[in-house]
Formats: C-alpha cells, sequence, structure tokens
C-alpha cells in the first residue's frame, strides 16, 4: 500500500503557500515567517505517536486569511 500525502496550493495573507491536508489534526501550523494577527499566547507541549513529549513552548493563536482551491476562509488558527 503507497501513502500519499494530500497537499493542495492556496494562499495565507496573499503569500502563496503549499496546503497540507491531515484530516485527524487536532490543530493548524503556520510557519512563523508568515504574517499573522496574533490573538492570545499560551504555553503547550507536543506529544509524539511514541508517547514522548516536548519541553513547554510559547504558541500564538493566530488570525490569518486563507485561500485554498479558489476559496476564501478566515479563522483563528
Amino acid at each position: 500500500m503507497t501513502h500519499q500525502l494530500l497537499v493542495k496550493q492556496g494562499t495565507v495573507n496573499g503569500i502563496a503557500v503549499k496546503i497540507l491536508l491531515d484530516s485527524g489534526a487536532d490543530h493548524n501550523v503556520l510557519r512563523k515567517r508568515l504574517p499573522a494577527q496574533v490573538l492570545t499566547q499560551k504555553k503547550a507541549v507536543a506529544e509524539g505517536f511514541d508517547g514522548s513529549v516536548t519541553d513547554p513552548q510559547w504558541i500564538n493563536e493566530v488570525n490569518a486569511d486563507i485561500t485554498f482551491e479558489g476559496e476564501a476562509m478566515g479563522f483563528p488558527i
């Protein structure tokens, strides 16, 4: 069986990006270099499939204008 990633073209605040679709994800992630309006900041940890956990890190909840296959979406990420 071959596993393939579902990657589509889109934009984040007018910047062309590749969007990885992950229907099982709890959260969405943007690169820090992409401009976005910060809504809140909090500390969070990431847990791997093997149960390993990262040290707490500051993360931002942001608001961004996203287009995906020509459809505009705006929501906190």
